[in-house]
Formats: C-alpha cells, structure tokens, sequence
C-alpha cells in the first residue's frame, strides 16, 4: 500500500510536473517506500504520530533527494522537486499512521498473545457420556 502511494505521488510530481521516465520513478518508489516502511515500523510505536510525521519528512527528503541524484540524475530541478514530493507524502504519512496503528502493529501485537494464555483447560462431561446405573424403576416394578 505505501509503494502505491509512494508511486502515485512521485508520478504525479516528477513524471507529469518535471518529465521523467515512469521506469526511474518506479525504481525511486521501490528504494523509498521500503526504507520508510521500515522507518515506520520502528518509529511510529515508539513516536507520536506528529513526530513520526516530521521524521518521515526528513527520511523522505533525504533518501528521494540521494537516490534522484544516483537514478535520475538531472542536477537543475532535483532540490525543489524532492522538496514537493517530501511534502506531498508527509502530508499523506498522516493518514497512512492512521492505517498503521489501528491495522498493522496492532494486529502484530496481538500475534504475539497466546490465546490460552494461563494455560488452563478445562473440560466438560454430561450424562451422556458417562451414564449413571440407577435402576430404581426396575426395582419398584418388583
């Protein structure tokens, strides 16, 4: 889901705004969304969600701005055009912690708990399974 983000975003900005090549923004997208997916796991239990916000900023800005140096290589527009994309997905991490917190590191949390946690079993038996031998309408029948 962050890649798709990540990739739609970075399409919009650096494809259709400054005219790159969909093949190297999918590449930036891959190296991105993995390196911030991965921020996110580790900072966002630990942070605020605004802080994790203004972390990813920073994570977005310098790993878009590093690898468009390496993949795309146009050395005029890069600082700006790193800067809107930082922005643009910053703004949407707000909804992505959202997703993250309730969904995600929840549900790993709760693999972590064992569902019979004491350890307690208990069993249950009924007359059906093991009969009583009362024959006290035999014996007044005598």
């Amino acid at each position: 889901m962050k890649f798709l983000i990540t990739l739609f975003t970075l399409w919009i900005v650096l494809g259709f705004i400054y005219g790159n090549l969909f093949s190297s923004i999918f590449l930036l997208s891959m190296i991105v969304a993995t390196i911030t997916y991965i921020g996110d796991l580790f900072i966002l239990p630990k942070l605020s969600s605004q802080t994790a916000v203004i972390t990813d900023f920073i994570l977005y800005w310098a790993v878009l701005w590093l690898a468009s140096i390496i993949i795309i290589s146009e050395m005029n527009s890069i600082g700006i055009a790193t800067l809107i994309s930082a922005i643009a997905l910053s703004l949407i991490e707000i909804y992505f912690h959202r997703y993250m917190l309730n969904d995600v590191i929840r549900q790993k949390k709760m693999g972590e708990i064992a569902y019979f946690p004491t350890h307690r079993f208990q069993t249950e038996t009924s007359e059906e399974i093991t009969p009583s031998n009362n024959n006290d309408d035999d014996s007044n029948k005598e």
